[in-house]
């Protein structure tokens, strides 16, 4: 049964996002597509009733360019259907390429695209369909594989997103922490924490990490330590950390 998911009040611009997100959906589909990034998280910790430690605003989208390989153009062309404008001014994003069309625009909505890291430069499947790139990413593929459809509820829009499932966020964040730099990076610690909180009985049954996010995910609790930098308190750090080496013996 598909879990659905309506999300509180948020500021103008997450809702913004989220519209766009759901408008993609409603145009080309859920499929070959998943969200991923901060809005992974509000998923998870609102189905499961736990508080958001921080705010995100804009949207994260991986797309699965290895299974879809015109999933890309599909997803762009969605957006400049829908309005949104490739942002050219992309100085807080890691990695980002010449002819990057990373990070499109409408408004206060802003959306980021990822693909899988170790496709060729040259193929096809990694352009969008203005011929421009996105940024490639550790974690996405296995984020991608590890998605479930959700249905979302945001201010009386309804659509149908995947997201990973709880360990293959945890991965996802984990991933994210190891490639990104800069004063912004402890965010994914802290989102760590937050979905490393809401393990339980039931995740037991999914799918355990393999070796390469294992490792990941090890070093991102390495990271956490006491979570004195991260402005959450010990006893969540604890909790969250316990339960994510409990399910890592499984791994």
């Amino acid at each position: 049964m598909t879990v659905a998911i309506t999300l509180p009040d948020s500021t103008p611009q997450a809702a913004q996002s989220w519209h766009g997100m759901l408008a993609i959906s409603e145009r080309i589909g859920p499929e070959g597509w998943a969200v991923v990034g901060g809005q992974m998280t509000v998923l998870h910790a609102t189905e499961r009733g736990f508080d958001l430690p921080r705010v995100t605003d804009d949207g994260d989208i991986a797309v699965a360019v290895r299974a879809y390989p015109r999933r890309l153009k599909d997803v762009t062309q969605a957006l400049h259907d829908l309005g949104f404008k490739v942002d050219n001014d992309r100085g807080d994003l890691p990695f980002a390429e010449a002819r990057d069309e990373t990070r499109y625009l409408k408004g206060s909505a802003r959306i980021d695209l990822l693909v899988p890291k170790g496709l060729r430069p040259t193929s096809n499947a990694i352009k969008t369909v203005r011929g421009g790139r996105v940024l490639a990413s550790h974690g996405v593929q296995r984020a991608l594989e590890r998605s479930e459809p959700v249905v979302v509820t945001v201010e009386r829009i309804i659509g149908t997103v995947l997201r990973p499932d709880l360990p293959g966020a945890i991965a996802a964040k984990a991933a994210a922490y190891q490639q990104e730099s800069g004063p912004k990076r402890d965010r994914h610690l802290l989102d760590i924490v937050t979905l490393g909180k809401m393990l339980g009985p039931g995740d037991t049954r999914r799918e355990p990490w393999n070796r390469r996010e294992l490792a990941r995910v090890q070093a991102a609790v390495r990271a956490i330590g006491s979570g004195g930098r991260l402005s959450v308190s010990t006893t969540d750090v604890t909790t969250a950390v316990d339960l994510i080496e409990l399910f890592a013996r499984r791994s």
